[in-house]
């Protein structure tokens, strides 16, 4: 029976270790180990669990359209340079079914509208319920940020992809390492110089781009994440201290509590339970804040992510 037909039962129950550790042993079993069909499933795993993200930093920020008064909290009056090309619409302000600004496949920039016969909405009533409709934006576009005009969605585009234009536009960006780093960028994202890898070389990539993420988010913290940490800290004792009587805690167990709500506590309950489980699915969510924007930047997005933080700190079931 020939070598490779007995291999091929065994890559599947040899594990990535176990591959790399075959691969040392001769010239035959490295050759048999390094090929494509050994590292499939566990390339096929990888790329399973750490999914690829949108990348950022090739995605045009544009700046919103020019626009009038507040209509409601989901929407603006369209400028007087086009109140008699709009009228009858609002612009979007912000969209959850669809964005709020998209590129045709023809090149054309639209921005999503509502027809303005349609009810205003108050903060409890969700603006996904109107009615779509995208409108081009005319030319020539101008940013009015950078004061720079183009005469084309190209051009327009191609400057909205500029760091100088971005931070501008989200002074935060500056600090983030992607711009400036090219270990922060996900090797998949370099189209043909990826995909012509071996699969070996693919897993590898991935893998070592994956120990670089997570050897940032695990660095210590800079002074301003410290000083966000420790808001946080504050933020718990307060909630014990109010929730004493609900919890039945006595004036001891206040105090006890309330000394173990520090910085660090509040740090790894961040990094446990948001940053490292967001991270497991990609380069996402509050670990994708972390890097663009660091620690110091990091807030909770809704009323379950507070309440889980605060149990997290605390030790109690908020």
């Amino acid at each position: 029976m020939k070598l490779d037909s007995v291999l091929f039962l065994l890559f599947d129950s040899l594990g990535v270790r176990g591959l790399l550790a075959l691969r040392g042993t001769s010239r035959e079993f490295r050759a048999l180990a390094s090929d494509d069909h050994a590292w499939t499933d566990a390339f096929r795993y990888l790329t399973e669990t750490f999914k690829l993200g949108e990348d950022d930093l090739k995605v045009p920020d544009y700046p919103i359209r020019a626009h009038g008064q507040e209509r409601d909290w989901a929407s603006f009056f369209p400028s007087d340079a086009e109140s008699v090309e709009l009228a009858g619409f609002v612009l979007a302000r912000c969209g959850w079914e669809a964005p709020t600004t998209h590129m045709t496949p023809e090149g054309v920039l639209e921005d999503l509208f509502h027809p303005s016969s349609e009810a205003a909405v108050d903060r409890f009533s969700p603006p996904d319920r109107r009615t779509m409709v995208y409108k081009a934006r005319p030319l020539p576009l101008r940013c009015e940020l950078c004061d720079v005009e183009c005469d084309s969605y190209a051009t327009f585009t191609a400057h909205c992809l500029l760091k100088t234009h971005k931070v501008l536009l989200d002074p935060s960006k500056r600090f983030d390492p992607r711009f400036e780093d090219t270990r922060f960028h996900d090797p998949r994202h370099t189209g043909d110089s990826f995909d012509t890898l071996p699969t070996m070389a693919k897993f590898e990539a991935i893998r070592r781009y994956h120990e670089t993420i997570f050897t940032f988010l695990t660095a210590p913290m800079d002074q301003d994440g410290l000083d966000n940490m420790l808001s946080y800290a504050e933020m718990a004792r307060g909630c014990v201290k109010l929730t004493a009587d609900i919890f039945q805690l006595s004036a001891r167990e206040v105090r006890s509590i309330c000394r173990d709500c520090t910085a660090e506590r509040a740090a790894a309950v961040w990094l446990h339970c948001f940053v490292l489980v967001d991270f497991t699915e990609g380069l996402t969510g509050f670990a994708l804040d972390v890097v663009r924007h660091g620690w110091g930047a990091l807030d909770t997005r809704d009323t379950v992510s507070d309440q889980t933080l605060m149990s997290g700190i605390t030790g109690l079931d908020f």
